[in-house]
């Protein structure tokens, strides 16, 4: 008995062993890399060399006060994505990506359209009625992945043993990678990235038929600030 006692404590403790985290700190630039933003929140940060299928749980964008929410939605390949309207007024969120393009359509209060993307990445969706309305949606290849907090910290939990590329992706479009060896111990690993845009350039953008919005379409002001990291 005791034997077989140790046994299954020795699997229990291998098997410990097999995973570990990984932590850190994303510090984001302002657009020159002069300046932090005053948030650092909204970087992806997720590893590549591994694959794990996509949940049957969708996950969702909300349309709701004439915003997408979140302002960074993250879905692993293949996994269904809602998009939902709680607005009164009529939305349609579309994608201009060049690989993978979409659109939902127009639809009001109480209706919902769904996706799934395979493309790893970004990819900027609009609203062809709001041009204020800007979400990014980041398809990534497996579980592993998290969103920094206002403070800039990430946690990704129970990576199993392997080198993997650890990536980071900022909406404001800034970047950076490294590489983490797990054997059985967390690892800490921090990034500084530099902003390639600022809000503004965001707004700039045309409709799905490549048109300038009407006038009035937008609800933006030019009170909104670059240190942040939402609008």
């Amino acid at each position: 008995m005791k034997t077989i006692m140790y046994a299954v404590f020795g699997i229990l403790l291998t098997n410990m062993a097999l995973a570990a985290d990984i932590s850190g700190r994303v510090d984001v630039l302002e657009k020159g890399g002069q300046k932090p933003l005053k948030s650092f929140a909204n970087a992806v940060v997720y590893l590549e060399g591994i694959q794990t299928p996509a949940p049957e749980t969708p996950v969702t964008l909300n349309q709701k006060d004439k915003r997408f929410s979140p302002r960074l939605l993250v879905a692993i390949q293949g996994q269904e994505i809602a998009i939902p309207n709680a607005d009164v007024l009529m939305h349609n969120a579309f994608s201009p990506h060049d690989a993978e393009p979409f659109d939902v359509g127009r639809y009001g209060k109480g209706k919902s359209e769904s996706v799934r993307l395979q493309k790893i990445g970004a990819h900027r969706v609009y609203c062809n009625i709001h041009q204020q309305m800007i979400a990014d949606i980041f398809i990534v290849p497996n579980q592993y992945f998290t969103v920094t907090d206002e403070d800039g910290h990430f946690v990704i939990q129970n990576v199993p043993d392997g080198e993997y590329t650890v990536k980071v992706w900022h909406i404001y479009e800034g970047e950076a990678q490294d590489v983490a060896k797990i054997a059985g111990q967390n690892v800490e690993l921090n990034f500084s990235v530099v902003s390639q845009k600022k809000v503004r350039d965001f707004m700039n953008h045309a409709n799905k038929e490549g048109q300038s919005y009407p006038s009035g379409s937008s609800s933006y002001s030019s009170s909104s600030s670059d240190g942040g990291s939402s609008y």
